[in-house]
């Protein structure tokens, strides 16, 4: 016998996109400033203070793009 559980019915939350590209911006495609700018996101997000939604969803969007970058993907803004 197995248990489910619901899966809670909420909102989607979306970047702000502009803020994460100008922080991305700021690294000027220095690979080891983005790997930094992703680093710290995932990190700021997983052992910072309690901090909001938006505020995780932004920080992950930056690590997510600054990765993008790094790899070479075009238009990983339009994943988001």
């Amino acid at each position: 016998m197995s248990v489910v559980i619901a899966f809670p019915n909420q909102r989607t939350i979306k970047p702000a996109l502009s803020k994460c590209l100008k922080a991305i911006a700021i690294c000027e495609h220095d690979p080891s400033l983005l790997l930094l700018a992703a680093a710290a996101a995932t990190r700021l997000v997983r052992d910072g203070p309690w901090i909001s939604e938006q505020v995780a969803v932004d920080r992950l969007a930056i690590a997510f793009l600054a990765l993008a970058e790094l790899l070479g993907v075009t238009n990983a803004e339009e994943a988001l």
